[in-house]
C-alpha cells in the first residue's frame, strides 16, 4: 500500500469484506502544530474487491476446487430459509384471494 513515506505491506485478515475500512496509525499527513519532528496522523484505507466477469479455464478450475473444500455452494445457507418463506407468503396470498370471492 502506498503511503507518504513509501510502501507498506498489509496483512489482510481472512473474511475481510468489500468496503471494510482500516487504518495505519502514524502513516498519514503531519499534524499541524505538533512540534518537531511533527506527529503524523492516521492513514485510512478501504478494501475494494473486484470480481471478474469472465474466468479463464485455470481460474474456473481453482473456483471448482475451492467449492469442493467448502463442501458445495458457500451461499446455500444464506438463502436456505427464504424459499420456504416465499412459498408460504404466496400460498397465503392465494388463499386470501380464494376466500374473498
Amino acid at each position: 500500500m502506498p503511503t507518504l513515506e513509501g510502501v507498506k505491506t498489509l496483512r489482510v485478515p481472512p473474511g475481510t469484506a468489500h468496503g471494510t475500512v482500516q487504518r495505519l496509525r502514524g502513516e498519514g499527513p503531519p499534524k499541524l502544530g505538533s512540534g518537531s519532528p511533527p506527529a503524523r496522523g492516521d492513514l485510512h484505507y478501504r478494501f475494494v474487491i473486484d470480481v471478474p466477469k469472465q474466468l479463464d479455464s485455470e481460474q474456473q478450475s481453482a473456483v471448482e476446487e475451492m467449492s469442493k473444500v467448502f463442501n458445495g455452494d458457500p451461499r446455500a445457507k444464506l438463502f436456505a430459509g427464504s424459499s420456504s418463506t416465499r412459498a408460504n407468503s404466496g400460498a397465503d396470498a392465494k388463499g386470501a384471494g380464494d376466500g374473498a370471492s
